[in-house]
């Protein structure tokens, strides 16, 4: 049987271009909002600046520390905002023939404006947990769509063989993985919205029981949103570890596939850590931030997978990890 975790694609490897550079740059800085977002959640200081735009009916913030929290989440959303207008601006100039740029160019400023909108009214309403919930997931959006541009941007390319469709199981497999890191990301949205964070103390138990379903609402969505994450665990390993088998014909796979194991092993670690100690504040940012990074992880294991699997020619596939035999076994 041949070894094929030895074999590697001809890759041919192009400086960044400058429409790469901006949509990872568009990336990283709407990553850095969700923190920023998070930081001023589990701080309080959603209301440091009680007015929109203005802070404090000025343009710079007062000599607090709540104000100074929430401008500076303001701020790094202005710079975003333009850094997004930027990758749109360029896709529509420079990528106009390309559907899987396009699409996204397009998607990516509506969302922007409702984001706006929703954060203007977050602050104008005194934030309403469940519009604050809205606001994550319009971020989240985005950030999926910069980081699926980005990797589609990218110029490594192998070459030696055609590609294989997009019909292909693995790549279903990666498209499914990316929408349950979606799903697990906004049910812990939904947890804390609905004020379910201290429902179940403790890790594995909940409050000294296994799985107390029907105690009451609260406790039920909090241990919905542990099982959805178990499942979604699962399905992360299992794409992650056949997306590390198949990186000699995906150029960049092996990177992605790292990312997402390296996210989704702290990410189970800074819940379980949170959970036992009474959700201190700094855990709860970083849960976010965790979940944030495996949804970008995510994301890019599944870019890389629907560019196109390339093989050289003469080396066989690996035999995938989901067959019709092995369902029926």
């Amino acid at each position: 049987m041949m070894d094929f975790s030895n074999a590697r694609s001809e890759v041919r490897t192009h400086p960044m271009s400058r429409y790469q550079a901006l949509t990872a740059a568009a990336a990283a800085t709407t990553y850095l909002l969700i923190v920023a977002g998070a930081v001023v959640r589990v701080s309080g200081s959603g209301l440091g600046c009680p007015d929109w735009p203005l802070c404090h009916g000025g343009f710079v913030p007062p000599p607090d520390v709540a104000a100074i929290i929430e401008f500076s989440h303001r701020f790094i959303a202005g710079a975003d905002s333009l850094l997004i207008v930027g990758v749109v601006a360029l896709t529509v100039a420079s990528h106009r023939n390309e559907p899987r740029l396009m699409a996204p160019g397009i998607l990516a400023p509506l969302l922007l404006a409702g984001q706006i909108v929703l954060g203007a009214v977050t602050v104008l309403l005194e934030l309403p947990p469940y519009v604050v919930l809205v606001h994550l997931a319009f971020a989240m959006a985005i950030l999926g769509l910069l980081v699926w541009m980005s990797v589609h941007a990218s110029g490594r390319l192998a070459v030696g063989a055609p590609n294989l469709d997009d019909g292909d199981r693995f790549v279903r497999w990666t498209a499914v993985a990316m929408a349950l890191a979606f799903v697990l990301a906004m049910t812990g949205a939904l947890v804390r919205a609905s004020g379910a964070s201290w429902a179940c103390i403790g890790f594995p138990a909940c409050n000294g029981e296994l799985a107390p379903f029907g105690r009451n609402v609260l406790t039920d969505l909090q241990l919905a949103h542990r099982f959805m994450a178990y499942a979604t665990a699962g399905v992360l390993f299992v794409v992650l570890v056949s997306g590390w088998r198949r990186r000699a014909g995906y150029p960049g796979l092996d990177k992605a596939s790292v990312a997402l194991g390296v996210t989704l092993g702290a990410q189970l670690l800074i819940g379980a850590a949170a959970v036992s100690s009474d959700l201190p504040a700094v855990l709860r940012g970083l849960h976010v931030a965790g979940a944030a990074a495996v949804w970008c992880s995510a994301v890019a294991v599944f870019s890389v997978a629907s560019r196109g699997h390339r093989l050289v020619e003469g080396v066989a596939a690996p035999r995938p990890l989901f067959t019709r035999e092995a369902a029926g076994s």
